[in-house]
């Protein structure tokens, strides 16, 4: 998927959920449980050996998935999702090299940033997006205080968010949000609970419509 359609689609689903190692062990079932409550971004992590196969298993569906890599801290491994076939990349933090690397590609890539400098110098390396994280780290009120002197600012921050911050961050003026552990329920991925994961994602999607 060409940078400009995954940036379009990443913003207009708004959640996107990260998947770790024990969800790809299940990832057909946890996708489809997830989608069950509305969502249908998917960020696959490479800290996992299971990344690229589960990226292929996700887009053999068929399905009106948005499906990304995440994690991604070199160029082997961005390497290796674009090749699994992966819509988007995120990245814990901002590396140049893969932002000129991604944009040679045309694919969407989406760097971690923390401060003000870091955001400028990835903006100014062709980044149409980027992440604060860890995002729970400073809170709703950073992502608002750095929208002050940024006011056109699209970011999507990660780490530590739950249903009970998400909607702080969305009214803050985040373009989207990440989530993982707290919404992919160890658990319930261990007991196959695949009714109380939609049921979460069903609570996730509502709250963050509910901020516009």
């Amino acid at each position: 998927m060409k940078a400009e359609k995954a940036t379009e689609e990443l913003l207009e689903r708004q959640v996107t959920v990260v998947l770790r190692t024990a969800a790809q062990e299940k990832i057909e079932d946890v996708a489809s449980a997830l989608f069950q409550g509305g969502l249908s971004s998917f960020e696959v992590t490479f800290e996992s050996p299971l990344a690229a196969q589960s990226i292929k298993k996700l887009k053999a569906l068929g399905q009106d998935w948005l499906v990304g890599a995440g994690t991604v801290l070199d160029l082997e491994n961005a390497k290796t999702a674009i090749e699994a076939g992966a819509d988007f990349i995120f990245c814990p933090h901002l590396d140049l090299e893969l932002l000129h690397f991604a944009k040679e590609r045309d694919t969407l890539l989406i760097p971690g940033i923390l401060t003000p400098s870091e955001l400028v110098l990835a903006l100014q390396n062709g980044a149409s997006l980027v992440k604060i994280f860890p995002a729970s780290l400073l809170g709703p009120g950073y992502l608002k205080a750095l929208r002050g002197p940024f006011p056109g600012l699209k970011c999507i921050p990660t780490g530590g968010l739950s249903s009970d911050n998400v909607l702080d961050f969305m009214k803050a003026g985040a373009a989207g949000v990440g989530m993982g552990g707290s919404l992919v329920d160890l658990d319930m991925i261990r007991e196959n609970n695949w009714e109380a994961l939609t049921l979460e994602a069903k609570k996730v999607k509502k709250l963050v419509a509910s901020s516009f």
